[in-house]
């Protein structure tokens, strides 16, 4: 099963231009780091990691950090006129062109082990179930109330089976049934595509993200009654509780996601950049270099 990441860098070019911390972390030398970390554990258990980028990124992760992505792609050049606020279109856009079974993987994931079979064997994955968590409610409830178009796989499955929300968590997103990733990617570009024009309506524009990649994805594969596997069984809270605890690591998991509201916290970032600097030196040195020279800002 190959191994996927991608980096758009729009988002984060505003960011800067704003003279907010890059990808929410509480310092932006976390974000950088993080990049690294996720890369190098990964590379540890598969020997081919595929970035999905632009030519600002593949500048950033592969020529400055040298990171050892490879193959590189800058296919995300293709999707540069796309408004920063919607930092899954280059995640959605990394899905669309895979032509091989794939695990895509969020730069905010580190593992210290493979995934097990039944994650690298199965028709489609993901991190876990998100359950009537209330937040995603809102979300929904916003582009409900604000966008024209709903895709007709999310009507149905509401006046079907549940109003309540269902997300699969995309910290890992993946399988073998592309065929289903062809129409997922379509759909999803539609439905943003569609409704472009009163996205700036909404009130939680940037978690319209979450019901174009998550809840699509969840609402199209029970339509198509295609399984999914997930990597965590256990149902977990809307805190994301558990999921960001360094010190469990090798006695109790094996997997890190330093999701949502995590990165805010110095002390997350802390963790990353003693993970990096203990694991792997040459790379922490490298960006702290970079970035004291004011090369990483």
């Amino acid at each position: 099963m190959k191994i996927v990441q991608s980096y758009w860098s729009k988002p984060n070019l505003a960011s800067k231009s704003e003279n907010k911390s890059m990808g929410g972390w509480s310092d932006s030398v976390f974000f950088y780091m993080s990049w690294a970390l996720s890369c190098l554990t990964f590379k540890e258990f598969y020997d081919h990691i595929e970035l999905v980028t632009d030519e600002n990124g593949k500048k950033l992760l592969v020529e400055m950090l040298e990171l050892p992505y490879d193959p590189v792609k800058t296919s995300l050049e293709d999707i540069k006129g796309y408004d920063h606020d919607l930092w899954a279109v280059g995640k959605i856009y990394a899905y669309s062109i895979q032509t091989e079974p794939f695990i895509h993987a969020d730069y905010d994931v580190y593992i210290w082990n493979r995934f097990p079979d039944r994650i690298e064997n199965s028709e489609l994955i993901g991190q876990h179930l998100e359950i009537s968590y209330d937040h995603n409610q809102s979300f929904y409830q916003d582009v409900e109330n604000n966008l024209s178009y709903i895709p007709e796989s999310i009507l149905n499955f509401r006046e079907k089976t549940t109003k309540e929300i269902i997300e699969v968590n995309a910290g890992i997103l993946g399988g073998f049934n592309l065929k289903f990733f062809k129409e997922y990617t379509a759909e999803a570009f539609h439905f943003v595509d569609k409704n472009y024009d009163r996205i700036g309506r909404l009130t939680y524009k940037g978690m319209f993200n979450t019901i174009f990649e998550q809840y699509l994805f969840y609402c199209l594969a029970q339509e198509k009654q295609i399984p999914i596997e997930y990597l965590i069984k256990e149902q977990i809270s809307s805190r994301f509780e558990g999921l960001a605890d360094f010190t469990d690591i090798h006695y109790k998991t094996s997997y890190i996601h330093t999701v949502g509201d995590y990165k805010k916290y110095f002390r997350i970032g802390e963790q990353v950049a003693y993970r990096l600097w203990h694991h792997y030196p040459q790379y922490y040195n490298k960006i702290i270099q970079l970035y004291q020279e004011g090369i990483l800002l």
